[in-house]
Parts: structure tokens; C-alpha cells; sequence
């Protein structure tokens, strides 16, 4: 009997679209850390002025589309390793975005804001 090797790349097509959406959250996230980081350091420059003056709610809703990227990458390597048996390696890796959600989630509702 042959035991359930740990494989890089998935085989179902579920466990592929997991995949491409780990590569995206992958991109968002540097995406989003690298806009604060620049912003940060570049506010007194021209670009950081014109970076600046881009609405709140653009930067908002990359990182919106971070979280939900992740949470359905999350999800549908969820459904790959339970319901086609994938043993990937990289779709147990798309459960941490997920993980981290929830992290974010739990501590914006069930932690008392600091004063």
C-alpha cells in the first residue's frame, strides 16, 4: 500500500485555482505592505504627494481584496485537501491567509480598543 506523498504542485482543479489564488494574495499583500512602506517614507517628496492625495478608500480596498483573496484561497484549498484528497504542500501553505483573517478578525471584534 502506497502512502500519500507530499506533492509541490496540486493536481485537481480546485487545488489549482487555491494555488493561483495564494500566488494573488502573495501580490497583494507585497503590494500593500510596499504602498505603506513608500508612502511612509516618501511624504515629503513630489511622488509621495501625489501618492498622498489618492482617496483612503483605494488603499482600503486593496487591502479588502488582500483579506478576501486570502480567505478564498483558504477556502477552496480547504476543498481540495478534504474533498480530492490533494496532499500538496503548498495548499496546506494557502491555509495560513485564512488563518491570518480570522487572527485579524478575532482581534478587531473580541479585543477592548485601547483608550
Amino acid at each position: 500500500m502506497r502512502h500519500a506523498s507530499w506533492k509541490t504542485s496540486p493536481h485537481s482543479r480546485i487545488g489549482r485555482v487555491a494555488q493561483s489564488l495564494l500566488i494573488g494574495y502573495g501580490l497583494l499583500f507585497v503590494l500593500n505592505q510596499s504602498a505603506v512602506v513608500l508612502l511612509n517614507d516618501m511624504r515629503e517628496s513630489a511622488l509621495g504627494q501625489v501618492a498622498s492625495q489618492l482617496p483612503v478608500a483605494v488603499w482600503m480596498l486593496v487591502g479588502f481584496a488582500m483579506l478576501g483573496v486570502g480567505l478564498a484561497a483558504s477556502i477552496t484549498s480547504l476543498i481540495a485537501i478534504i474533498r480530492h484528497h490533494e496532499r500538496s504542500w503548498l495548499l496546506w501553505l494557502a491555509l495560513l491567509p485564512g488563518l491570518f483573517v480570522v487572527f485579524l478578525l478575532v482581534g478587531e471584534f473580541l479585543i477592548a480598543p485601547f483608550d
